[in-house]
């Protein structure tokens, strides 16, 4: 389970303020718990699996998307009503002037993968580049003792990563173009260079400039090639610093992002 909570639903400005509700956000998230309580369907909801939030005297919506297995906190105040006015001042019968519930790309298949085209879809979008830098992680932490045994390990999914020793160093290589499905060759695109280098940052743990260096492979010019200092982060620890700064307002972008 991934979950997300779309900062671009809510005011910037109301969430330094719920200082009694983040900690509740912050210990939901980090539990990675699918569920809120389930017990009060939201009035206002014009999607189905919507339902309030309680933490407190808190109170918030959320949305449960079961194809995406992704939970959406959509809205939430310290107050008691507070959330719930918000929800309501951000919905619409219109679903072009409904601000509240995420825009998804509608001809979305359960088990399909992604089928619109980038920056289409922002949230779409967001949900695939977390799923794509955490699935790396984890197979990675999987194969930890084949690294150590000397073998090269290779990430194949939306797009190729591979993690090698060099000496006392680690190599990633990351290939600089996003693949997938026959069915959603419109998605397909080329990372800019500050998505490349965001991805590298992230797995390895945001390391300063003097603990790694770049460079473009011979004969190899889809791929870039970073050597650097180890320790690597494990899977968890990405997580838990992706959902720090969501939590805090403040989602991960890199230095030349395309809308993720």
């Amino acid at each position: 389970m991934i979950a997300r909570w779309l900062t671009q639903r809510c005011r910037d400005e109301d969430v330094p303020r719920a200082s009694r509700v983040r900690p509740g956000l912050a210990r939901l998230l980090e539990q990675q718990y699918s569920r809120s309580p389930l017990t009060d369907t939201w009035a206002g909801r014009t999607r189905a699996d919507t339902w309030t939030w309680h933490h407190g005297d808190g109170r918030g919506v959320v949305w449960r998307d079961r194809d995406r297995d992704a939970l959406w906190l959509l809205c939430f105040a310290d107050e008691h009503d507070g959330g719930y006015e918000l929800a309501h001042a951000l919905v619409n019968p219109d679903p072009a002037q409904d601000r509240l519930y995420p825009k998804l790309d509608p001809t979305y298949v359960a088990g399909s993968g992604p089928t619109a085209a980038w920056e289409e879809f922002v949230d779409e979008d967001a949900l695939e580049w977390i799923r794509f830098i955490h699935g790396a992680a984890e197979f990675f932490d999987d194969r930890q003792s084949d690294l150590n045994g000397g073998e090269a390990l290779e990430w194949r999914a939306a797009g190729v990563i591979r993690l090698a020793q060099d000496d006392d160093l680690l190599k990633v290589t990351i290939g600089t173009r996003l693949v997938y499905a026959d069915n959603a060759t419109d998605r397909d695109r080329y990372l800019k260079p500050g998505e490349v280098e965001d991805i590298f940052l992230q797995l390895v743990g945001d390391l300063d400039g003097e603990s790694w260096e770049a460079h473009v492979p011979p004969y190899a010019h889809g791929y870039v090639n970073y050597l650097f200092v180890p320790p690597r982060p494990n899977a968890e620890a990405w997580l838990d610093a992706r959902i720090a700064e969501i939590v805090a307002a403040k989602p991960r972008r890199g230095s030349d992002p395309s809308c993720v």
